[in-house]
């Protein structure tokens, strides 16, 4: 680890507005001592960690902001009390600032440290605020699914903050056992990593070794061993098991996700639940009138998603009802089941699968355009999609599952039997001849979900 320290000064008047801090709480001064201390693992250009000269310029206009000045007086600061720990956390936060602003390369420092001496005549107060890099560990995020959105979602908000979290992307690298250990190796001992659960369950072999040499959190969408089997496969959920139960704390996306975790593992571990948010573009116009007779189901055409009870309460409906089906696909054997359903019913003009879409906008516009949206999942651990939808204003038809009952609360939707088409298609017709309604629930953004996401990894 390289390491360059810079000192200087700074002098401020301030008070402690708070009976807590006794005579503090009145107008005084203090001089700190500010020991501003760069990490690095590796050299930039010239073999420097930065030039000496930026870093002591940089920490120099920071401490001019507040030098000689009255932090009661400052708007930057109004309605925080200036501890020496606050100050400490705030001049950590400047000069991320200022650094990022810079030409220096600020995500190549392992972390930012500010050291905050009282130069009184008692006894000194050390104060340290600092940030250390967190890594991520993910599969490919250019695949469009609800895991991958969470997991960009959260990288792109913590990392417009002083906050490092820096995205390691594995997926070329999982057939190659040898190379896929070496780069996680690279990462410095003692860090904190987070490793998407669609990742952890192939790093069984290693976790005793990462788990001695850093801080483990695995981020779990939905356990792997339910994919495929409502009941979960037996050989995937005993290496879940072991695991989770190794790691040093869990994080899943929704309270029924908890509770399934919770069971599967063999000791007491903490499992925090950081829900995905909404982006604010589905918020801002919801659906005034509803017209047509499309019914839009939303996600991968994998086996998990259902789609042939979609395809199969269609043909319960009036011919004017017509299904689009927006998620990738690929030209296997489910979507050839699919496309032999659709010939086998007669459906070929009603049916229409459209592939990925990739802008908000586009997809907004196709989900404006319908008069019902269907999940018929068999199993999920949230269902990102579906409150994208209803946050839209578009009545919901979905499987009667938990997580569904948990987060679609204060939005128009009816659960139904996944297995009992009629009454599917029932639903269908009674939601569509309902009047739209006001959305009673409250948003959900990514900057609330970013914000728990950071305080889970501060803990």
């Amino acid at each position: 680890m390289f390491e360059l320290k810079i000192r200087d000064y700074c002098f401020v008047a301030h008070s402690l507005n708070d009976d807590f801090f006794g005579p503090a709480k009145n107008l005084h001064g203090v001089t700190y001592v500010v020991d501003m201390t760069l990490s690095s693992k590796s050299l930039i250009e010239k073999n420097v960690i930065i030039d000496i000269g930026l870093a002591t310029d940089i920490l120099k206009r920071v401490l001019d902001k507040y030098n000689y000045k009255n932090l009661d007086d400052l708007d930057s600061l109004k309605g925080n009390i200036t501890t020496t720990e606050f100050m400490a956390k705030q001049l950590t936060d400047d000069i991320y600032s200022e650094l990022e602003s810079s030409s220096y390369p600020v995500k190549k420092l392992f972390s930012i440290k500010v050291n905050l001496k009282k130069k009184t005549i008692w006894p000194q107060l050390l104060i340290q605020s600092s940030y250390k890099v967190n890594y991520f560990i993910t599969p490919d995020l250019s695949a469009i699914s609800g895991g991958n959105k969470y997991d960009k979602s959260i990288l792109e908000f913590l990392n417009k903050k002083p906050f490092k979290l820096l995205n390691i992307c594995l997926n070329n690298k999982i057939k190659k056992p040898l190379s896929f250990f070496n780069t996680i190796n690279k990462i410095p001992k003692k860090s904190k990593i987070i490793i998407d659960g669609l990742l952890a369950i192939k790093m069984l072999n290693m976790i005793n070794y990462l788990t001695k040499k850093y801080e483990v959190i695995i981020l779990i969408h939905h356990p792997v061993s339910y994919e495929n089997s409502n009941n979960g496969n037996i050989f995937l959920k005993l290496k879940e098991r072991k695991l989770f139960s190794k790691a040093h704390r869990l994080i899943t996306v929704s309270r029924t996700m908890k509770s399934v975790i919770r069971r599967m593992i063999n000791k007491k571990i903490n499992i925090d639940v950081v829900s995905p948010a909404v982006d604010c573009i589905y918020y801002q116009n919801p659906i005034s009138k509803l017209t047509g007779h499309n019914i839009i189901c939303i996600g991968s055409v994998i086996p998990r998603k259902n789609i042939e009870a979609c395809i199969t309460s269609l043909k319960y409906l009036d011919n004017h009802w017509t299904l689009t089906i927006i998620g990738s696909y690929k030209n296997d054997s489910y979507f050839k089941y699919l496309n032999n359903l659709i010939r086998e019913f007669d459906l070929n003009k009603r049916v229409k699968f459209l592939g990925k879409i990739e802008e908000n906008n586009d997809l907004i516009n196709i989900i404006r355009k319908s008069k019902i949206y269907i999940c018929l999942s068999q199993y999920e651990g949230y269902g990102m999609a579906n409150v994208e939808a209803a946050s839209l204003g578009i009545p919901l038809v979905v499987s009667n599952l938990p997580v569904f009952h948990e987060n679609l609360k204060g939005f128009k939707r009816k659960y139904v039997d996944i297995n009992c088409h009629e009454s599917i298609a029932q639903a269908i017709e009674d939601l569509s001849n309902e009047e739209i309604s006001v959305i009673s629930k409250t948003p959900y953004r990514w900057s609330d979900a970013g914000n728990k996401f950071k305080r889970v990894l501060n803990a």
